[in-house]
């Protein structure tokens, strides 16, 4: 399973507007009452996002009912409309004491959208890709605008656009963040413009920088660099370091190797075997990266 920072966006399959809870890798322990534990269990009869292999999956029993959890999603609405996206793992650990929620999280199981009521089960029908996962009109009219203006290219008018409102910096479309979705469309200078904003970058994971590396947006990963945008090291797909160094985009990797040593990691998996980052390096035939990691390395 991958992790992520309770309420910060969801980014798991696909961008969706809705924060996560759920995915800490280590999260604190806490004791929960048998009447919340019934509001949550009865998310079980309504998981989504469905897969047909899990890492972690086991047997829960709710109400003399057994169900498997490990596949899915599911998905909790509070009364002000926030949406929050959970592991279906989630409830078991909540049942075992070993999970503790953030407070608005628990008033929205407590007093936002039943899950077995009408309302909920529209919510569901409408959790299509081409609805954006269920948000509502007004969401997604607002997503479309700020596309089209993206997309024509107009740089004076965006600035103007935010200017006006400052809110669409912190904005989930279906594309992640507004920056990501300039970087998404090919608009460099725009891209150049947003990241100089104040933007919040951890609750969006730090996916621009990825993306500004698979563009080959040199400039915009640069500035990116000067921010505090989080990076991830959990696997080589998202690791800055090996991304740039397989692009490549050498400024940009050695800028990291130089300022990010718990990016030089090995991996071990199915998909890489065991490999440090000299070895990716090699593989990537990178010969100039190679020599200055080699370099940096016999200064020590």
């Amino acid at each position: 399973m991958a992790f992520y920072k309770d309420l910060t966006y969801y980014i798991n399959r696909h961008f969706e507007n809705a924060l996560n809870v759920g995915w800490e890798k280590d999260p604190e322990p806490f004791e929960y009452s048998r009447v919340f534990h019934d509001r949550l269990g009865a998310y079980l009869k309504h998981t989504v996002l469905h897969t047909r292999a899990a890492a972690d999956s086991s047997e829960i029993v709710f109400k003399g009912a057994r169900y498997q959890i490990g596949y899915g999603e599911f998905r909790v609405i509070g009364s002000d409309g926030t949406v929050y996206a959970c592991p279906d793992t989630l409830i078991g650990k909540v049942f075992a004491g070993e999970y503790k929620l953030p407070e608005c999280f628990v008033e929205a199981v407590n007093s936002g959208m039943d899950p077995d009521s009408l309302e909920y089960r529209q919510y569901l029908g409408n959790f299509t890709a081409e609805k954006f996962w269920g948000a509502d009109a007004d969401v997604r009219s607002r997503m479309e605008g700020i596309r089209a203006l993206i997309n024509s290219g107009n740089l004076e008018s965006l600035k103007k656009r935010v200017d006006e409102d400052r809110s669409i910096l912190q904005m989930m479309t279906d594309q992640g963040s507004v920056l990501n979705m300039a970087i998404l469309s090919g608009k460099e200078d725009m891209a150049l413009y947003l990241a100089d904003q104040d933007i919040p970058f951890e609750q969006f994971s730090g996916l621009e920088l990825l993306y500004a590396i698979e563009a080959g947006m040199e400039s915009v990963a640069l500035k990116l660099l000067e921010t505090d945008i989080p990076m991830d090291n959990q696997r080589i797909g998202v690791n800055p370091l090996f991304m740039a160094i397989r692009r490549p985009m050498n400024s940009v990797a050695k800028k990291l190797f130089l300022t990010r040593k718990d990016l030089s990691l090995t991996y071990n998996d199915i998909y890489v075997g065991n490999c440090n980052l000299l070895q990716w390096t090699k593989r990537a035939h990178n010969d100039e990266m190679l020599q200055f990691i080699m370099n940096q390395y016999q200064k020590f």
